[in-house]
């Protein structure tokens, strides 16, 4: 009884955090001092080169409640607002900060991060985690991202893994 009723709450919780994630995106974006342009929006899906074969391999369950859909939608959230030493936005501000001895802003920063994944591709690849690179990892429990970061010719290979059970995301890897 008291298993059964845990179960529910995690949901709860998970439907929560979902539904706050979901809604933060369109706020943040409607909130903030960055005019966005109609040419200059942005989502993961318009450069999701994952076959529908594979996204049809990933069911909802009640053991692992993320789908495939939720988490590129969780995905695209922690891009364009994680502004932390080890993110997108990050390693963007430091490839531009070398390029130019002019200060950057935080709009010029994400305006050219946008620009840059919008040329880019990402994709799933659930086969690399059953592998021996993560062997604590398995396919069914986590999903792999692999986002081609396209920076003007330059190609960056980032690396996301997002755990089905509670949506975390961390950024693995960065291969330049």
């Amino acid at each position: 009884m008291m298993v059964a009723s845990l179960k529910k709450v995690n949901r709860l919780i998970f439907f929560f955090f979902s539904l706050m994630a979901f809604t933060n995106i369109y706020t943040i974006r409607a909130n903030a001092n960055i005019e966005i342009k109609e040419n200059e929006i942005f989502t993961l899906a318009k450069i999701d080169r994952t076959p529908q074969k594979e996204v049809q391999k990933i069911k909802k369950t009640e053991k692992y409640p993320l789908s495939y859909s939720e988490a590129i939608n969780l995905l695209e959230f922690k891009l364009l607002n994680d502004q932390s030493p080890s993110s997108l936005f990050h390693y963007t501000y430091l490839s531009e900060e070398s390029k130019s001895s002019r200060e950057l802003t935080q709009e010029q920063i994400l305006k050219t991060m946008i620009k840059y994944l919008k040329k880019s591709r990402v994709k799933l690849s659930q086969s690399e985690l059953d592998g021996q690179a993560w062997p604590k990892l398995k396919s069914e429990s986590h999903l792999l991202f692999i986002l081609s970061y396209n920076m003007d010719g330059f190609i960056a290979l980032v690396k996301f893994i997002i755990d089905r059970k509670n949506g975390t995301i961390s950024l693995e890897e960065i291969a330049d």
